[in-house]
């Protein structure tokens, strides 16, 4: 455009220069001549004109392209937002599902059932009872009684039935005795001189192979005979 404006300045002054010369001295200078100028002049108006609408055009079409480019990035924009909102769907919709499974903590039988196909599950609601494969025996001995017993790794500490000796082994012992977890523990330490003897729970876990058949009998609740041998 710079140079159209140049073009048309430079005309435009050569005209006019030829006009007064013509009308100065006819001889300096001839009317074919003032006319070729008065035509350049023209010619460097309109191709001035053209580049100024040019311009123009190209200034609209760079407006209407960052117009465009602006409603693209709104579209992708808009895009993400949707993907998101659907991921965010997806995710949901997996975690009510997985609302709809309850999973075990540990393999064993159900018992004391309170549920049936059909119902409806609330929160809170107790469904079943599960007893764990694992079985071993709380014994509540006598502190008088624990001199010598300590958790081992192995030992033939056991539990008889009547025809068949049920072996286990100490695993661990309570570190407070079982009055002490009552809702209201006594207190026999202070004032007291006939001192009562304490029971301090003892958990005896069976060995799986000593118990293997005797599964569906060996039931939480049951009164067992305790013994323990020290080495």
């Amino acid at each position: 455009m710079q140079q159209s404006s140049a073009q048309f300045d430079l005309a435009k002054v050569n005209n006019g220069r030829n006009e007064r010369l013509l009308h100065a001295d006819t001889r300096t200078i001839s009317e074919s001549e003032v006319d070729t100028g008065r035509s350049a002049a023209k010619v460097s108006g309109a191709n001035l004109i053209a580049v100024k609408a040019g311009l123009a055009a190209a200034e609209a079409k760079v407006r209407v392209g960052a117009a465009a480019i602006e409603s693209a990035q709104a579209q992708v924009a808009s895009a993400k937002a949707r993907v998101e909102a659907e991921q965010e769907a997806v995710l949901d919709a997996e975690r009510v599902r997985s609302y709809t499974t309850i999973e075990s903590p540990s393999d064993g039988r159900i018992g004391n059932k309170n549920v049936e196909v059909g119902n409806r599950v609330q929160v809170g609601q107790p469904l079943f009872a599960l007893i764990a494969r694992d079985c071993w025996v709380t014994a509540n001995f006598k502190e008088t009684q624990l001199r010598k017993c300590a958790p081992a790794s192995g030992g033939n500490h056991h539990r008889r039935h009547r025809r068949t000796a049920i072996h286990g082994k100490i695993e661990s012992m309570a570190p407070a005795t079982g009055a002490e977890f009552a809702l209201l523990p006594p207190d026999n330490a202070t004032g007291n001189f006939t001192k009562v003897v304490q029971r301090v729970p003892v958990k005896i876990v069976f060995d799986r192979d000593t118990v293997a058949g005797f599964e569906d009998r060996l039931s939480p609740g049951l009164s067992a005979v305790v013994s323990v041998k020290i080495k």
